[in-house]
């Protein structure tokens, strides 16, 4: 090991319970795809990040305006860590 490493220091991000709250847009360039980009906060009790986030979601079309989607999104919280979000959710067209 250089001397340079034995000296670097390890930063240890401490989380309690994070909720990530963004405002994004989604462009549909097709019908079955969404993009999103945007941008927001991560807030937990020990200390609070701004986030980046970008993702994609594909919708699938149900009877009646309603729509089943999943999602892909990938955070970059500034100044700390990144994350990969997937899910899936149902919503009412109007």
């Amino acid at each position: 090991m250089s001397s340079n490493e034995e000296n670097e220091e390890i930063q240890v991000i401490e989380r309690g319970n994070p909720i990530a709250a963004a405002i994004v847009a989604i462009y549909k360039p097709w019908p079955f795809l969404g993009l999103i980009a945007g941008a927001g906060r991560e807030f937990s009790s020990h200390e609070d990040f701004t986030l980046i986030r970008f993702g994609a979601e594909t919708p699938i079309h149900l009877p009646k305006n309603w729509e089943l989607f999943g999602v892909l999104t990938y955070d970059i919280n500034i100044g700390a860590y990144q994350s990969l979000t997937y899910g899936v959710g149902i919503g009412k067209l109007f």
